[in-house]
């Protein structure tokens, strides 16, 4: 008899493995809150085929797609995370599991967002550091991705993280214009100064 991987370890491998790739692009969107119709006898038979023509691994799928359909039909998520989230399942090529893991993800990173304190511009002024306002350059990178608070919530995180670093660095008036220039350039991002500010620090140390 023929190995067969195990039908979970198989679809969670494959969910991990397209998560990423799916966050750069989807196929045609669906309206907000439109709930999506994929045809998962066709998807699940493709998961069938994928494991060498597994009607075993085509069954399970079937089961795990019904039961994230069902499980969709009462989470109480955003229009901005169920639009994204149908995007990211009609990516994959239709999958009701792939939607709901990204819905919960989406739903806990829309809590820590909503969660999140204030920005304290005073704070960056004392650093000597640009008042960029984060919670909007975020928010635009969420909204690039396909309008993923996961994204919003990650991005915040680096800019809070950079601006942390810049205010720990000593460098001079000459890089600090030039690397400002160059974060307010990108949309105003603390993480690209501070990227810009280590690369100017090292070239003047290689001029002297």
């Amino acid at each position: 008899m023929r190995k067969v991987f195990s039908g979970c370890a198989l679809m969670q491998m494959m969910m991990r493995l397209t998560l990423t790739f799916l966050l750069c692009g989807a196929s045609a969107p669906l309206l907000a809150a439109e709930a999506p119709a994929f045809d998962t006898k066709a998807y699940c038979r493709s998961m069938g085929d994928m494991a060498g023509g597994s009607s075993e691994m085509e069954l399970f799928c079937r089961q795990s797609e019904a039961t994230a359909k069902q499980t969709i039909a009462g989470l109480e998520a955003s229009d901005r995370a169920v639009k994204h989230c149908g995007e990211l399942g009609q990516a994959s090529g239709g999958s009701y599991e792939m939607m709901e893991f990204c819905l919960r993800e989406e739903m806990a990173a829309e809590q820590k967002l909503n969660a999140a304190p204030a920005q304290a511009p005073a704070a960056a002024a004392a650093a000597g550091l640009p008042q960029f306002d984060t919670q909007a350059y975020c928010r635009s990178l969420g909204d690039a991705a396909g309008g993923s608070s996961e994204m919003e919530l990650f991005c915040r995180q680096s800019e809070e993280t950079a601006k942390n670093n810049l205010a720990g660095l000593s460098f001079s008036e000459r890089v600090r214009n030039y690397c400002t220039q160059m974060g307010q350039a990108t949309g105003g991002s603390y993480e690209m100064m501070e990227f810009c500010v280590k690369e100017e620090m090292a070239a003047e140390q290689q001029l002297q």
